[in-house]
């Protein structure tokens, strides 16, 4: 039923442009559990041909093809995933802080970058598109005050609300069962 719907929305073309970077991410996720490799991928030795495959996916654009491009971002992404710093910048202050607004950034970025290109549409006329990706950096911003603004007066305080009524489903209910807690810890 999901396959459908997704086909009917994306087409199967565009169904078969997704599966790889989920496959990836899992990938990635799965990586994360062989301690060899996690070591070799979250070596400092690594960052720079973790930062040179993101790098090369930026600067090459859509003119590389599909797989090398899943095959790219994957790279950059298992290093990530398996606890690469990237020279230390993953562990700042800010980085963390935008871990914590992962989910709102999730959340918020279609609606940012749909309202730039709506309204950016009528720009893109007047502008040269090899220019569009530093557009990415001014969007990057905006994405990020967004989301904080998000995080902080919708997220954190549903969070605060949510755990409330865990411990008071908990208290109601008792301990929780070991399927449970494997879920929610």
């Amino acid at each position: 039923m999901v396959t459908l719907a997704l086909q009917h929305t994306y087409g199967v073309g565009r169904l078969s442009v997704f599966l790889p970077m989920f496959a990836v991410g899992m990938l990635a996720y799965e990586l994360r559990g062989w301690e060899a490799i996690r070591r070799i991928l979250a070596h400092p030795a690594m960052t720079p041909v973790a930062l040179g495959a993101l790098g090369a996916r930026l600067a090459l654009g859509s003119a590389v093809p599909g797989y090398v491009a899943v095959g790219l971002d994957g790279l950059f992404f298992a290093c990530v995933a398996c606890g690469n710093s990237l020279f230390g910048v993953l562990m700042t202050r800010g980085a963390r802080v935008l871990g914590e607004c992962s989910f709102s950034i999730y959340l918020m970025h279609g609606l940012v970058l749909a309202t730039f290109f709506i309204t950016g549409a009528r720009m893109a006329a007047m502008i040269d598109l090899n220019l569009l990706p530093l557009a990415m950096i001014p969007l990057a911003i905006v994405l990020a005050a967004v989301t904080m603004a998000t995080f902080l007066w919708i997220e954190r305080p549903m969070i605060h609300v949510g755990g409330k009524v865990g411990a008071w489903w908990s208290g109601r209910r008792g301990a929780l069962t070991i399927a449970e807690r494997e879920v929610a810890p």
